[in-house]
């Protein structure tokens, strides 16, 4: 990753236009990280009952431009922008792109997948003061279960 300069990050909603299957979402997954990757994003996507919440973060003209794809995805209908901001740092720095479903996986699914938000506890955001981005996922995962 290059210095922390003119980050940016968007939260965006959408609905699936088909019910995604597991093996949906791994697919997916693994090409928005590879591509995430090559465009230094990070971020995490949450996936519950044919809805998403994505986090994309980066570089501005990066992020826009995945979310430009995201929005004539076919895959996709209803994409809306909740949340755009100039950011000082990554919130996921170390994720090409975390991924949680929100409601439980097979046990042999499950090392694919980021359970950061089935926890109570986690250590990897600061949860003193979370922010709209935190609140944000908080929110879609309680509204999904």
């Amino acid at each position: 990753m290059h210095p922390e300069k003119h980050m940016y990050s968007v939260v965006y909603i959408s609905s699936a236009t088909q019910e995604f299957s597991h093996e949906d979402l791994v697919e997916l997954l693994a090409v928005s990280r590879r591509n995430n990757q090559a465009s230094q994003i990070t971020g995490m996507l949450l996936y519950s009952g044919g809805n998403f919440i994505q986090v994309l973060e980066g570089e501005r003209s990066a992020v826009e431009l995945v979310y430009a794809r995201i929005a004539v995805d076919l895959r996709h209908r209803s994409v809306m922008r909740l949340l755009e901001q100039n950011i000082e740092s990554r919130q996921f720095a170390n994720w090409s792109m975390g991924f949680a479903v929100a409601t439980d996986l097979p046990a042999e699914l499950q090392l694919n997948f980021s359970t950061l938000l089935q926890h109570s506890r986690d250590t990897t955001l600061k949860r003193d003061n979370p922010s709209q981005v935190w609140k944000l996922l908080l929110q879609f995962r309680n509204s999904m279960r």
